[in-house]
């Protein structure tokens, strides 16, 4: 009988720290965009999230950039960005910057809403003072915050309107 309680008592311990564990990895995957404290500029990192989800259930996460765009010039550096991410995780994602963005926009073409725009079957464009119509992908992740204030947004059907060819 005890035997059974205590396996019983493991299981439950270590399913909390297996979804700890789980939690800590789709928290930190993902590209985000910070800014350096060495240099003040943008810069597009990739955080291990393996080792924050090994490191989650133990009572610390343990975060490290895995990989930087300031690299391999910066690669020194003392990673103080990261407190950037552990102040505000969603905040400094590329997607929750998107989403954020085409939240508060409408197609500079037509007046759509973005709010319900997906980051991912469906891409945001934006059209920028010449024009062009691009999406978000051919951005430089760094520079995403500046060009999501210099470019208009457009919307699906827009984009399709302006490109289709017959």
């Amino acid at each position: 009988m005890v035997t059974w309680i205590v396996v019983v008592v493991a299981a439950i311990v270590l399913g909390f720290g297996l979804l700890r564990a789980v939690r800590a990895y789709l928290e930190t995957r993902g590209v985000r965009v910070v800014t350096c404290v060495e240099n003040r500029r943008p810069a597009a990192i990739t955080v291990a999230a393996w080792r924050a989800a090994f490191t989650e259930p133990f009572g610390r996460r343990d975060l490290r950039v895995e990989q930087c765009s300031r690299w391999p010039a910066w690669s020194g550096c003392a990673q103080t960005c990261l407190k950037e991410v552990r102040e505000a995780p969603r905040a400094t994602r590329v997607e929750g910057i998107l989403k954020n963005w085409c939240q508060y926009n409408t197609c500079i073409c037509c007046g759509a809403p973005l709010a319900r725009t997906h980051v991912g079957a469906h891409q945001p464009h934006l059209i920028d003072r010449d024009l062009r119509i691009f999406e978000w992908k051919e951005i430089p992740l760094e520079d995403i915050a500046e060009k999501l204030r210099q470019c208009e947004p457009v919307c699906e059907t827009c984009v399709d309107a302006e490109t289709r060819t017959w």
